[in-house]
């Protein structure tokens, strides 16, 4: 029992969250409401960064989503995951329905 208990937490493997754990934790990253229309601005991006709270995400489990209206440069992702993965217990990108899950930490 022990052996499956230690497994569990020591999990890193991406996989598929649990139906019920996506509708009752998932936290939704607002990542539409830091980008603007048109083209993103790099410097623009790293200064809405330096204004969240990240501490607000530590600990739970959360969604970077895929924005399908509009292109976005894939190091605006990037700079959202590296700082998330640092907090968020489960990090997962996509739509919420059917998430890919990135990163799974141990709890502390």
């Amino acid at each position: 029992m022990e052996n499956r208990l230690q497994s569990r937490t020591t999990d890193l493997t991406p996989g598929p969250l649990p139906a019920e754990h996506i509708a009752a934790n998932l936290l939704r990253f607002p990542l539409e409401d830091m980008l603007g229309p048109g083209m993103v601005r790099e410097k623009d991006f790293r200064t809405k960064l330096k204004g969240i709270d990240w501490e607000a995400y530590r600990g739970r489990p959360v969604l970077v989503p895929w924005i399908h209206n509009q292109e976005i440069p894939v190091w605006v992702y990037l700079m959202v995951v590296a700082r998330l993965s640092g907090v968020a217990s489960v990090l997962s990108f996509g739509e919420a329905c059917s998430p890919t899950v990135l990163l799974k930490n141990r709890p502390s």
